[in-house]
């Protein structure tokens, strides 16, 4: 089985801390604003589907379900905290949650197991419409995910899902809430979900789910008037052009030894040993965002990327298709692109994506994987460090192959307004 020795543990490690000292921050400033007078408590039920294509049919055989469990914290804001991100997201719930997903009832082949997941993430549950005691909710949800029972070439080699413990859980959901009582919201909608290790470990297939929710929420003291405040004057915060400045590091597992491994267990091979070639990707970010609401800032990136393990490509391509396949092929460490970006905000936390397109890369046979990349972080800014901030996130191509999983620092260059 993959076990968290030295180096990877502590990575992961690592990471945890950063996610818990960033969530014991954001609890700590939202004191200090007086916000979370107005806590809940809420139970979630999520029975869901895993998507399938037809060449993951040769794997879950059987019984695509699973259900999960969801204890969240949240913290309700008002139209009292004189918070203008809060007007403008509609006076939403935001916080945190511990979930356990239940994939007893998957069947894998070779009796190979999906074991059960654990996750830890923060979610905003944005109300779109508020009538009488009904509300319509988008939520969304990013955290990380520990798969204890992941890939093991002996004992569960065909548990493609999880090729490595950690993974990324990114979900959003649609609902429709009712208060029952004072105290006592519920609610039920739908979700779509999806699991990926981005590349960290192969196999790396990432589950894609899609469900049905229920919830029931407690309100400690809940609020009866959502009613905004009139004629309140707001500047948009750093307003104008901004420069953000990101380097990301992360970790990425061979595709091509995957490939090498499965055509052997196709043909019934016996393999005893497998170990996976991890490299580290570097990147650095240069953005070029105009800030134009309080919510949202757009525009565009050079992206420098920077890939250790480059003589690998040419090993793998040499084995898996010859020594003619790689005459006249260039290999080259560094690449780099232009990408379209757009940034969402609320409070401390904001959500990155961007689409790129490489215009220089050199990758062997690879670099026509795809010419396109796409990114999406989820960052916390520290204000009261200037414009510093951390997060984590994914790099992926075809908006649905991992390349590999993002940690960042960096800092937003804001022109002083006079």
């Amino acid at each position: 089985m993959l076990m968290l020795k030295s180096r990877s543990g502590k990575l992961i490690f690592g990471k945890c801390i950063i996610v818990i000292i960033c969530s014991i921050i954001n609890i700590y400033e939202g004191f200090t604003q007086n916000m979370y007078k107005h806590i809940s408590l809420e139970g979630n039920f999520s029975s869901n589907t895993v998507i399938r294509s037809d060449d993951e049919k040769n794997v879950l055989i059987d019984n695509p379900y699973n259900d999960i469990y969801t204890l969240r914290i949240g913290f309700q804001s008002t139209p009292a905290d004189s918070n203008y991100y809060d007007k403008v997201y509609n006076y939403p719930v935001s916080g945190l949650a511990l979930s356990f997903t239940d994939n007893s009832r998957i069947k894998l082949k070779n009796n190979s197991i999906k074991g059960d997941v654990y996750s830890a993430y923060w979610y905003i549950d944005a109300p779109i419409k508020r009538f009488h005691k009904f509300r319509v909710d988008f939520s969304f949800q990013f955290g990380l995910v520990y798969s204890p029972k992941s890939f093991d070439i002996k004992d569960n080699a065909w548990e493609e899902y999880a090729g490595y413990p950690l993974l990324v859980n990114v979900a959003g959901s649609l609902s429709l809430k009712y208060m029952l009582m004072r105290n006592i919201e519920i609610g039920i909608g739908a979700e779509v979900r999806h699991y990926s290790n981005g590349r960290m470990g192969m196999p790396n297939r990432g589950m894609n789910m899609k469900g049905i929710n229920m919830s029931m929420r407690y309100l400690i003291n809940p609020v009866e008037d959502f009613t905004a405040p009139k004629d309140v004057k707001h500047e948009i915060e750093n307003k104008g052009f901004n420069y953000d400045l990101c380097l990301v590091g992360g970790i990425q597992t061979s595709v091509e030894q995957w490939e090498m491994y499965e055509e052997k267990r196709d043909n019934g091979e016996k393999i005893n040993t497998l170990s996976f070639t991890k490299s580290p990707k570097l990147a650095l970010y240069n953005t070029f965002l105009y800030r134009y609401s309080q919510m949202c800032a757009s525009g565009l990136g050079l992206d420098f990327f920077y890939k250790q393990d480059i003589e690998n490509n040419k090993k793998w391509d040499k084995m898996l298709y010859g020594q003619d396949a790689v005459k006249g092929l260039k290999y080259s460490r560094l690449a780099c692109g232009i990408s379209i970006n757009h940034e969402f905000y609320y409070r401390n936390i904001s959500g990155f994506v961007a689409v790129g397109r490489y215009m220089y890369r050199e990758y062997g046979i690879r670099q026509n994987d795809s010419r396109f990349y796409q990114r999406a972080n989820l960052r916390y800014h520290f204000r009261k460090s200037g414009n510093l901030y951390i997060g984590y996130g994914i790099k992926a191509h075809n908006f649905s192959e991992a390349e590999n999983m993002e940690f960042c620092i960096g800092y937003k260059f804001v022109k002083k307004r006079k």
